[in-house]
């Protein structure tokens, strides 16, 4: 699919972007362009993890959501010891949620799984910067698509009325769940 969008033709500027979730799965990605594009095919392409995706948004973006101008990410070993190992359903969970909002608001440190629902929220909100990435994206892929939580397809369904988006499931998952497989 993006090998014939991009034969089709891009203007300046614009790219296809491939989303994954991981870092590995975004390596395996790039290493099987290298073997079937040409250098400048892969120059059209650009594949991130959600996460570097959502990042790039929040960074550009942020201030939008009354956040300082300059972001910084809670790293996951940091975060751990600040919410002082309280995971999700546990009692002081709700306290944490609170907290890590006010670390983003008032600070500009922002925990990873902030990315997606302040990306949708963005998003929703402002619908010029659906219209940029949609400029710059004629083709929007997401990879192991099954894998996509709510806040995540939120963001792709701001998106998708005003660029095409394409969905990648695994269809050994998709068996394993027994769902059918996409054509």
């Amino acid at each position: 699919k993006a090998l014939d969008r991009i034969d089709k033709g891009l203007r300046p500027g614009e790219g296809i972007l491939f989303l994954s979730f991981s870092r590995a799965a975004v390596a395996r990605i790039a290493e099987a362009a290298k073997d079937k594009l040409t250098a400048a095919q892969r120059s059209a392409l650009s594949i991130q993890t959600f996460h570097s995706f959502f990042w790039g948004i929040l960074q550009t973006h942020g201030y939008l959501l009354d956040a300082p101008k300059r972001l910084s990410i809670v790293l996951a070993h940091d975060e751990k010891a600040l919410r002082e190992g309280i995971e999700r359903g546990d009692p002081g969970w709700h306290k944490w949620e609170v907290t890590r909002l006010r670390l983003f608001h008032e600070e500009g440190r922002l925990c990873f799984d902030l990315f997606a629902p302040l990306s949708a929220e963005l998003l929703a909100g402002a619908k010029r910067i659906g219209d940029r990435i949609a400029t710059r994206y004629p083709l929007i892929i997401v990879d192991d698509s099954q894998d996509t939580a709510n806040a995540q397809l939120a963001c792709i369904h701001a998106l998708a009325p005003k660029t095409p988006v394409v969905f990648l499931p695994d269809p050994h998952q998709l068996t394993l769940l027994h769902v059918p497989a996409l054509v």
